[in-house]
């Protein structure tokens, strides 16, 4: 009979649907809590370290929802297989809520949250991993070990922070989780990015011809990995990585720079929102460099605009074209959902570069980012609900 009702339910017909209500509705709940920690001083008793909280439930949380989603609805793309639905996909959900449940509340021990949220992505690894492997996807198999990665980081961070046991410092985990999840952007942004760019101008009835050049992609995902082992031996705020940082900014910014061969695309917000996003990431590098080398500018500052930048405004892009396309929406953003995308820029500058203007001011910025991130999410949610509970539309 359960399976009877979910079978009915179009939030679980696919990947994409389900968890990126989750995702979004997270995003807003997430991030108002720390603001509320951060600027008056809520706790939580479960997390001792309330920063590295809420540095677990953006990457863990947020980011591995938007990631799900993304991953089951692109892997059955790549395979030509069957979507995970029904049970099977309400399973892998609840796995999901009950760990930001547990990471919410001390209602059961440290032990159970710490398996819960390590099962997660190594569950969704084994999803993905056997129609890739079936199809001899290898190029896709990355993805599988990224995600394996994550689960080990997770659990390092969790067994750190709750019980004392430490193999690789914690804030480190979190950085490198950060790598990985860069890692991931990298690899599917230089995918679609031109692609979508190139398809919009086609609609429009405009002519945008991509530069291909293969080893660009290369050298920026061994750039990345540069990146992550000297993060790992020297700490995500030394000048080695502040060094390294400049040097990955390079193929980031030549790749950004190819597509911008025109500029029609700044008026499509649907295509603009993903430019922006990488942009951001290119700029973290340099921040990063800059803040290592000269200490003249706090690391939480390029950290955020890889975070709240890159991988926030990218997730909303992906989040809002994939939603769209696959329930046979028209690939035209909805007014309210350029103003989500405006809203969290915004965001993202107050809590970048406003601190840097009138830093004196700094707890004040961080709970404006904070309302406006929540402002951003709830826009998106209030336009795209609907479309993912409802059937796909045929035309």
């Amino acid at each position: 009979m359960i399976k009877s009702t979910l079978n009915k339910i179009r939030v679980f017909d696919a990947g994409f649907r389900i968890f990126f209500l989750l995702a979004s509705f997270y995003a807003i709940c997430s991030v108002l809590a720390w603001g509320a920690i951060y600027g008056f001083g809520l706790s939580f008793p479960i997390w001792p370290d309330q920063i590295l909280w809420h540095g677990y439930e953006m990457m863990f949380g947020y980011t591995m929802a938007v990631i799900a989603g993304f991953l089951l609805t692109a892997v059955p793309n790549w395979t030509k297989g069957q979507h995970v639905s029904s049970w099977p996909l309400a399973a892998l959900a609840m796995l999901w809520v009950l760990g930001r449940v547990f990471n919410w509340f001390n209602v059961l021990p440290p032990i159970t949250s710490i398996l819960i949220n390590t099962a997660f992505p190594v569950c969704l690894a084994l999803v993905i991993a056997k129609p890739l492997w079936r199809h001899k996807s290898l190029r896709n198999l990355p993805f599988v070990v990224l995600l394996l990665c994550m689960g080990f980081l997770g659990l390092n961070l969790q067994a750190s922070a709750l019980l004392d046991i430490t193999i690789l410092n914690p804030h480190t985990s979190l950085y490198v989780a950060l790598c990985c999840i860069l890692m991931i952007i990298t690899i599917i942004g230089g995918r679609v990015i031109s692609i979508f760019t190139a398809n919009a101008y086609k609609r429009k009835n405009l002519i945008y011809t991509t530069i291909q050049i293969p080893w660009l992609t290369t050298i920026s995902i061994l750039c990345i990995l540069l990146w992550t082992l000297t993060i790992i031996y020297t700490g995500f705020d030394s000048s080695a990585t502040g060094w390294v940082s400049l040097i990955v900014a390079i193929p980031f910014a030549i790749r950004w720079f190819f597509w911008q061969k025109k500029w029609h695309h700044w008026q499509w917000p649907l295509v603009w929102v993903l430019h922006v996003a990488y942009l951001w990431i290119v700029l973290g590098f340099i921040a990063l460099g800059y803040a290592n080398i000269t200490s003249n500018l706090s690391y939480f500052i390029p950290l955020h605009m890889f975070t709240l930048g890159g991988i926030g405004t990218i997730t909303l892009g992906m989040m809002t074209r994939v939603s769209l396309g696959h329930t046979g929406r028209s690939l035209e953003t909805p007014p309210l959902i350029t103003i989500s995308y405006v809203c969290l820029q915004v965001a993202i500058i107050a809590r970048t570069l406003c601190p840097i203007i009138i830093p004196q001011l700094y707890i004040e910025w961080v709970i404006f980012s904070a309302v406006l991130w929540s402002i951003s999410f709830a826009t998106f949610l209030w336009v795209i609900v609907p479309i993912l509970i409802k059937p796909r539309v045929h035309y």
